[in-house]
């Protein structure tokens, strides 16, 4: 095996679509699936869980699988400059897809939590003063967040696969990382915030920092594991303009959930924007693109943290010369293919009328509101007003919301009290065939898997948070039902939550028994 591969490539397909991530990508050998209860391969479930990570689809495994098979040709000496070819590649593809101008900088990587700290050594580059990181919404963007927004480790063990201790400093991010702030998008109650006092707390926070000497780096989030967007960004630069260039801003967009004209406005602005091709766009967990504009300073070589090392390729960072000894020599293979698997869902979303797409963003919303109304254990916590389509508010469907929060509520003779520990367990089983434990007259609902978005921490309730779990509308899906007729579409997302509904009220009459 040549020496710079981080896995060999004559390993299995699946082994190589979980190499080159942290431990969330790990496959329990007992459940052959990682922490986000995903596969490396296909699977026979109801997907709803484009707001935190899918099973690759049919046609996506097949597409790399040809891919891995034209690797057992390639002589060692060969994968380093195919490696970089294909990250350029990508970058072109996308650059193709979203409109985005060739100049602007790419920085590949493994999820959207390691590239933050690119955007931290861009920021630190602009004026060489430590950053004051000012992080919108962090309880609903990546968990890792927390830590790596000071330059501190996030997981047991990096991409690259050094072991290490969460909440340890990188090496060489203490001479970066300054003081930070956290600013809520939401109100104690779990109320969405307006943008005018998100704002408000920004500008306190870009005061504190420039008062202190630091240059602030504004983390907004566009689309959070919620759907929020805070705040506008419009406003937010109205806000700021007597501290124009004296700021930094990145955008968390790895939900995917954003239009190539939004993308582009975000660019043009001066922002760097993460993205990832999971999430909506249903590829694999962990490929992950920082966008860099092209007035902003890229970050030295000669300065740059040497704790870059633990998480990036040479061959990622296509658009930075001169980067001798800045990342690992090693090559991901791993996260070639999992960009390669999400471009096939991204170009062939990209394939479809766009009127056909919103039809399919509506009935999914129209099927939402149809099940809530009837259901005795789900209220929907979203504010919005279901009877309003998302193609009533935006034009396009990577603008439309697409991510619907229920709140658990079983009826009193269950036993059970409500708390967040009982949407864990609801969304871990209906994760998993539980046929076996169930008389034969319930096998049915038992055996049918769904998987839903994690239990988010949105919304209080008595010390505790309120059992949430959430549906989400994917690119796959689209793909896939795009040429139905609406009834159709329907009469398959209203089946699917009927046995959600049904899947659920026997995991807590079972619950209830037990606990």
């Amino acid at each position: 095996m040549n020496k710079r591969l981080l896995f060999p490539a004559t390993s299995s397909l699946d082994a190589l679509l979980t190499s080159g991530g942290d431990d969330r990508l790990s496959v329990d050998e007992s459940m052959g699936l990682n922490k986000y209860g995903c596969s490396p391969y296909p699977e026979g479930v109801a997907p709803y869980s484009f707001t935190t990570a899918s099973s690759i689809s049919m046609g996506a495994y097949m597409h790399v699988a040809a891919l891995f098979n034209d690797l057992q040709e390639f002589a060692d000496a060969d994968f380093y400059d195919w490696a970089a070819l294909r990250f350029k590649n990508i970058k072109s593809r996308l650059v193709k897809t979203y409109g985005i101008p060739e100049k602007n900088k790419f920085f590949f990587g493994a999820s959207g939590t390691d590239l933050e700290l690119v955007a931290l050594c861009i920021c630190a580059a602009s004026e060489e003063k430590l950053v004051h990181n000012i992080v919108v919404g962090a309880e609903e963007t990546g968990s890792g967040i927390k830590y790596v927004s000071k330059g501190q480790y996030y997981e047991s063990r990096t991409v690259l696969g050094k072991r290490v201790e969460v909440g340890a400093s990188i090496p060489g991010f203490e001479k970066i990382v300054g003081t930070g702030s956290h600013v809520a998008i939401r109100e104690a109650d779990g109320n969405e915030r307006s943008s005018k006092a998100v704002i408000e707390d920004i500008t306190k926070a870009v005061e504190i920092s420039l008062s202190k000497n630091q240059r602030p780096l504004i983390h907004l989030v566009h689309r959070s594991k919620t759907g929020l967007i805070q705040p506008q960004h419009e406003e937010l630069q109205g806000a700021l303009e007597q501290y124009s260039g004296m700021y930094d801003v990145v955008v968390d967009a790895c939900q995917g959930r954003i239009s190539t004209k939004k993308i582009n406005r975000y660019l043009q602005n001066g922002f760097m924007v993460l993205y990832t091709g999971s999430k909506f766009f249903g590829g694999p967990p962990f490929s992950g693109v920082l966008m860099v504009p092209d007035s902003c300073t890229l970050l030295s070589p000669q300065s740059a943290p040497a704790g870059l090392a633990h998480f990036f390729t040479e061959t990622e960072f296509i658009d930075l010369k001169n980067i001798d000894g800045l990342c690992s020599s090693k090559i991901n293979l791993g996260l070639i293919l999992r960009w390669e698997a999400a471009l096939y869902e991204i170009e062939q979303y990209f394939s479809i009328d766009r009127d056909a797409c919103t039809k399919v963003v509506d009935t999914f919303c129209d099927a939402v509101e149809r099940f809530t109304e009837k259901s005795s254990l789900f209220n929907v916590l979203d504010s919005r007003d279901l009877s309003i389509k998302p193609s009533q508010v935006e034009s396009d469907p990577l603008d439309m919301d697409s991510i619907y929060t229920f709140e658990i509520v079983p009826p009193l003779d269950y036993g059970i009290r409500l708390e967040y520990a009982v949407a864990l367990e609801v969304y871990h089983s209906l994760n998993q065939d539980i046929s076996r434990l169930v008389p034969r007259a319930e096998t049915g609902a038992a055996s049918f898997r769904l998987r839903l978005g994690q239990p988010v921490k949105s919304h209080p309730m008595d010390g505790d948070w309120k059992p949430t779990l959430r549906v989400s509308l994917g690119a796959p899906l689209i793909s896939e039902l795009h040429f139905l007729d609406k009834s159709r579409i329907l009469e398959r997302f209203m089946s699917d939550f009927r046995m959600l509904e049904n899947k659920t009220d026997l995991i807590l009459r079972m619950a209830g028994a037990y606990w």
